[in-house]
């Protein structure tokens, strides 16, 4: 029976739920608004499925890649539409070529993030870009597992953890199943996502569009945008000056098991890993491109056709990667005042703005009084080293 006694332990990638034979297991939501699994202990069979699937109590071992591209898909229109060089767009139209279907994460009505099925190139837009919400996952590992079944080709692509998931849930490798990952910085609280949302459509009407990633301002300029149907226009704003990403970047809101991720350094046994070649400026400044460069992490396996097709790449270095993607190698600690801005948020009833900046000025009250404590001990230590050297 899967027991979750630290929420450090649990990614809530929802394989325990879908690999129960008797339905016992449920994701729900905790205080913070992440999901957790509760079982129903009067009718869990003790089959211990639900431990096997489990990706962080089964880890894959780390992997070192063979290879490290940086990629811009040719296409121009589906590398502005995508978060950096489009590889996705690449391998997704090629499945569905060959009459596969590509998972990924997807906004739903009501803006929240869900994974879905699409198997047609005009549906190839849900999938496109980044979200940084945590997808909920759904039944999706047992439809992938039907079409496989039924002998379709699969693309699936989500978070490292997510992809170990699926795997320890099919419990073997499939021939034509092709799985990606992305480098992950975290993922952050669905429920604060829903609450931003709320305090942006209270005066405004609702959102018509949302872009994580615009690039209109270019790629390297991180900007975030949203289109409102009751004024017709498109507030874009620098995600470092955002309030959602300003968490999100900050580490406030980041799930608990984020923070000692279990998935990093190849461990999600993905076939492929992509993200943006953030250093590419340094690294190869001939091949920067203002509309975005990707990078493409591949683990004994050659690139395929499509890639080489469709895309213009050059072959990079991974440590060079690392560099602009530390994320790709280590997790990213828990900022030590996220407690202030839940409490402030969650209990005072402040706005996410107002607790965010609350946070960030204990942050930077905290650094400060380190810096100057750290200071006085170094001049105290050089000053009783001077004396004792006197006498």
């Amino acid at each position: 029976m899967i027991r979750i006694d630290n929420k450090i332990n649990c990614c809530g990638c929802s394989a325990c739920e879908q690999t129960c034979p008797v339905h016992a297991i449920t994701m729900r939501r905790d205080k913070l608004g992440f999901d957790y699994p509760v079982v129903n202990e009067k009718a869990c069979i003790n089959c211990k499925a639900c431990d096997k699937a489990c990706p962080i109590k089964n880890e894959f071992d780390p992997r070192i890649p063979s290879h490290v591209y940086a990629v811009k898909n040719k296409n121009k229109e589906e590398r502005m539409a995508s978060s950096s060089g489009g590889v996705f767009s690449i391998l997704a139209k090629d499945t569905l070529a060959k009459g596969g279907t590509v998972y990924g994460a997807a906004f739903d009505d009501k803006w929240n993030v869900h994974h879905i099925r699409i198997n047609t190139i005009k549906d190839l837009h849900f999938l496109q870009g980044s979200k940084y919400v945590q997808s909920k996952i759904g039944t999706i590992y047992k439809q992938v597992k039907n079409d496989l079944q039924n002998g379709r080709k699969v693309l699936f692509s989500g978070t490292p953890c997510q992809i170990a998931a699926l795997q320890k849930f099919l419990k073997q490798k499939h021939p034509n199943l092709t799985t990606v990952d992305v480098a992950c910085h975290g993922v952050p609280n669905p429920r604060i996502w829903e609450d931003f949302l709320k305090e942006q459509t209270k005066n405004n009407g609702k959102i018509k569009k949302i872009l994580f990633r615009d690039k209109s301002t270019g790629w390297r300029w991180n900007t975030y945008s949203f289109h409102l149907d009751i004024s017709e226009k498109t507030y874009i704003q620098n995600v470092w000056k955002h309030t959602y990403m300003l968490l999100f970047l900050h580490n406030f809101i980041l799930r608990p098991s984020c923070h000692s991720c279990h998935f990093r350094n190849g461990k999600s046994n993905a076939d492929y890993t992509m993200c943006d070649y953030w250093s590419i400026e340094r690294n190869h400044p001939n091949f920067f491109d203002e509309n975005g460069v990707s990078a493409l992490i591949t683990y004994n396996q050659d690139l395929p056709q499509c890639m080489l097709c469709n895309s213009e790449l050059i072959e990079t270095n991974y440590e060079d990667l690392c560099y602009g993607n530390p994320v790709l190698q280590k997790s990213l600690p828990q900022n030590k005042d996220s407690k202030f801005f839940y409490f402030f948020h969650d209990n005072m009833r402040f706005s996410l703005d107002v607790s965010l900046k609350i946070g960030l000025f204990l942050m930077f009250c905290r650094l400060t009084c380190q810096k100057i404590i750290g200071s006085t001990l170094f001049v105290a230590r050089k000053l009783s080293s001077y004396v004792k050297w006197q006498k």
